[in-house]
């Protein structure tokens, strides 16, 4: 089951001007019913597996709520590593996403091997931080970051450096920079973004 939302948009055209749009999102569903009588933890499991995308960062925040309704307060060292944990899986999205758009916009072919170490980053940073035990669970405390943690995060530097850019930030280019960088196609990201801007897709909206 999943309650990620689906937005509907119906453009009238005629003789090939839009006349009219109208954008209909997803009705909003209640989780109230679905997580009423659980436990906190149960629940805040739940709630993460609703959602297809992003679920840790939905149980980050069930857990904060949850530990903030309860008076419990929650060690900076854990805070910081949930943190991290959902930033980790932040990541994993972006680079699924550049890797599954690219191969739709221009047919190439994903790098499987850096996607498939992608995909595992947040869970194993997870288990990385929280040796002892679910990081969402109320009350939960991280360990002592040791050296997994440091490997792991050292990995994402470098897959984040594989598929999108080694050197400059992205958003520190000029456009005449950022074009040359997209037309290279030396990343995932770089062959993502090189068609957008050849179409002149760039400004739309």
């Amino acid at each position: 089951m999943s309650l990620d939302g689906r937005v509907a948009i119906d453009l009238f055209c005629d003789g090939g001007a839009v006349l009219q749009a109208r954008v209909q999102p997803a009705r909003a569903v209640a989780l109230g019913p679905i997580v009423k009588g659980r436990s906190a933890t149960e629940a805040i499991r739940v709630i993460a597996s609703l959602f297809s995308v992003c679920g840790m960062a939905q149980a980050a925040a069930g857990v904060e709520a949850a530990e903030a309704a309860m008076g419990i307060e929650t060690e900076p060292r854990t805070q910081t590593a949930r943190r991290l944990v959902v930033f980790a899986e932040t990541l994993r999205e972006h680079l699924v996403r550049i890797s599954l758009d690219v191969q739709h916009l221009t047919d190439a072919t994903p790098e499987v091997a850096l996607l498939r170490r992608a995909m595992t980053l947040p869970v194993r940073l997870r288990k990385a931080l929280f040796p002892d035990g679910d990081p969402f669970a109320p009350g939960a405390r991280a360990g002592m970051p040791g050296t997994d943690a440091d490997r792991i995060a050292a990995e994402a530097a470098e897959l984040t450096c594989a598929m999108v850019h080694a050197e400059e930030r992205l958003s520190e280019m000029d456009p005449a920079a950022f074009a040359a960088w997209a037309s290279e196609g030396s990343t995932a990201a770089a062959r993502l973004a090189y068609p957008i801007l050849a179409r002149d897709w760039a400004m739309i909206g």
